[in-house]
């Protein structure tokens, strides 16, 4: 790794600003409720080949299915769950 970059601060803002910026790995665990309104962002934002990651995800398993879902339907991305602790999906950007 080159270098590794830690954003810590509202999520909404953060990848608002971030217009002319690209990521190799998201880690998301915020306010669940707005990762549909993010993905968008997401998507612009991660590199192909990059890692988005989801906490939470069977944990609060009925806050994230619709996003889960509108992911794995998406041609762009490989998604798998894994079911671990509180569990994360990882979605794998192909293009």
């Amino acid at each position: 790794l080159q270098r590794i970059d830690i954003h810590n601060q509202e999520a909404g803002a953060f990848l608002d600003s971030q217009l002319d910026h690209s990521f190799d790995f998201i880690f998301l665990d915020s306010e669940r409720t707005q990762y549909m309104w993010w993905f968008e962002h997401i998507k612009r934002m991660l590199q192909p080949k990059g890692f988005l990651v989801v906490d939470n995800a069977t944990s609060h398993a009925s806050e994230l299915d619709e996003f889960i879902k509108m992911i794995e339907e998406d041609d762009t991305f490989e998604t798998v769950l894994l079911a671990f602790q509180k569990g994360a999906f990882v979605a794998r950007k192909n293009k």
